[in-house]
């Protein structure tokens, strides 16, 4: 039998943007005033932001070495593969192709952070060192050079761990709960994941099945309230449970992750902490829904208010994936967690489509329609209190302020952030 809502998910999948975009516009339809008053909250917030005139280094950083440097994205490239480099030569190479041709002394002109100013200087001079070590082929200078990028290579690791640390929480969850405890005395909760990748083999799921297991089971001794909301939680991958998590294979694997998330779901009610199925590329969101379907239909979790599924806002089927997920609640009989995000795989989800030979793209290519897409979704969670228990996941300061002015004055909201990102901006809506 069809689902009219599943279809109605389907079909936006690949609607067009320029269509979508007067349709969330005029779905929205906020008044100018209304429109006036979100710039006005949020310049108050980004006020209080540059107010702090000691802001943390790490977010001194990457605001100076942002997504939208050619230099940050670098850094960010090079901090992700160096981990997974084991030899040196290729650690080496990794670093070279890096650093040796950025323009470093573009970002030493911040007198006001002399620290950051100092690391542009650094990486200029790096730079120049790798540039130079390159040309040497032979003799005394072929010698120095390769001593001197084993030096390069020992501060560079040292470096990329000290920044990668400033968005690891803790390495193991018995570290993680005991950092807690400072947090949660500010009105922290975390969500706690593995950091984990999809699955390869079955070794690789069994191993993060277990990991899940035990994760749950530390996150269970420590949750002190009735009420899933005030307690810490867990977010699942499914494609690490599995190393078939592809659309060609669901028939067979949605009943194994539902047979491996049943007794991970009852234990997360049983103990009142939050489950969260998190969010996967475009290709995958029908097979999560699959299971999410299965797991609402069981009898012994009707009522559970743990339950939670990520949507990401820069899908262009996000809202009528919103529709679809209220019968879900329904069917449930509580509210569904909702974290609601812009999007986590953008480039790879471009990169697919381009390399599938398709018309069009599963998300948004413009962040305005993005934006647009997730103050409607925002909108519809806050319409809908008996079927949504929103958590809006966001570190930026005008789409704070405009889901605080949806949602009007006196409503409680649940903010959330990634762990190294936004506590400036998130401390102050604490307060």
């Amino acid at each position: 039998m069809s689902d009219p809502l599943r279809t109605k998910v389907a079909q936006a999948t690949w609607r067009s943007e320029a269509d979508l975009y007067p349709v969330l516009r005029d779905g929205l339809n906020l008044s100018q005033q209304t429109w006036d008053n979100i710039s006005q909250s949020s310049h108050q917030l980004i006020s209080k932001l540059r107010a702090d005139k000691k802001p943390p280094l790490i977010d001194q950083f990457l605001t100076e070495y942002g997504l939208s440097s050619d230099e940050g994205v670098q850094l960010m490239r090079l901090a992700e593969a160096l981990s997974r480099a084991v030899d040196a030569e290729t650690a080496d190479q990794l670093i070279n192709d890096k650093i040796a041709n950025g323009n470093w002394l573009s970002h030493t002109g911040s007198g006001n952070r002399p620290m950051i100013s100092m690391s542009g200087r650094m990486l200029d001079r790096t730079g120049k060192w790798l540039r130079w070590s390159a040309r040497q082929q032979r003799g005394p200078a072929r010698i120095i050079s390769k001593l001197g990028n084993g030096i390069v290579r020992q501060v560079t690791r040292t470096a990329i761990r000290a920044l990668s640390s400033q968005f690891v929480f803790a390495e193991t969850l018995q570290g993680a709960m005991k950092r807690a405890k400072k947090y949660q005395q500010r009105g922290y909760l975390f969500s706690f994941d593995m950091l984990g990748e999809a699955a390869r083999t079955k070794d690789d799921a069994q191993k993060y099945y277990d990991a899940y297991r035990t994760a749950l089971d530390i996150v269970a001794r420590h949750a002190k309230s009735s009420d899933p909301c005030q307690n810490h939680g867990i977010s699942i991958k499914l494609s690490a449970l599995h190393p078939r998590y592809e659309y060609g294979h669901a028939a067979d694997i949605v009943p194994e992750i539902v047979e491996l998330l049943k007794p991970l779901a009852l234990k997360s009610r049983n103990a009142n902490i939050q489950l969260t199925i998190d969010a996967e590329e475009a290709e995958r969101l029908d097979i999560s829904m699959d299971v999410l379907s299965s797991l609402v239909a069981m009898q012994e979790l009707t009522g559970w208010h743990g339950l939670g599924f990520v949507v990401q806002a820069y899908q262009r089927r996000a809202l009528p994936l919103l529709d679809w997920l209220k019968i879900q609640s329904d069917i449930l009989g509580a509210p569904l967690m909702i974290r609601l995000v812009k999007g986590a795989y953008w480039d790879s989800e471009i990169k697919r489509a381009q390399e599938m030979g398709l018309e069009s793209y599963p998300v948004f290519t413009r962040k305005e329609t993005t934006d647009l897409s997730y103050l409607s979704c925002a909108r519809k969670l806050l319409d809908n209190p008996t079927q949504f228990s929103p958590q809006f996941a966001t570190h930026n300061a005008f789409t704070i302020a405009a889901v605080q002015e949806l949602a009007g004055a006196g409503r409680s909201l649940e903010f959330q952030r990634l762990f190294g990102m936004g506590q400036q901006l998130h401390d102050i809506i604490l307060q």
